[in-house]
């Protein structure tokens, strides 16, 4: 969800010269002249190498958070977030 936003950054600290002729300083020209030179597929460029450095170790992390969790949770055997109708809220 930050992609564009991430691409627009990365062109105003490293310059787009070479892409477009032009040096923008601002996020709203940034984004003028990525629109005007490669439209709005321009802002979703890198995604792929993105979401490749990046899933493996949210993946850890949510292993490891399911591994954690049962001893956190004490004796508990349940997911906390897994409450039945009549025992009210979970306590942790």
């Amino acid at each position: 969800a930050t992609q564009p936003i991430d691409v627009l950054k990365t062109r105003i600290q490293v310059g787009d010269i070479a892409r477009t002729g032009q040096y923008e300083r601002t996020l709203w020209g940034t984004l003028r002249a990525a629109l005007a030179h490669g439209g709005p597929r321009s802002l979703m460029r890198g995604t792929l190498a993105r979401v490749l450095a990046i899933a493996p170790g949210c993946g850890c992390s949510m292993m490891i958070f399911e591994m954690v969790l049962p001893s956190l949770s004490g004796s508990r055997k349940r997911h906390p977030s897994k409450v039945d109708a009549g025992d009210g809220p979970a306590r942790v």
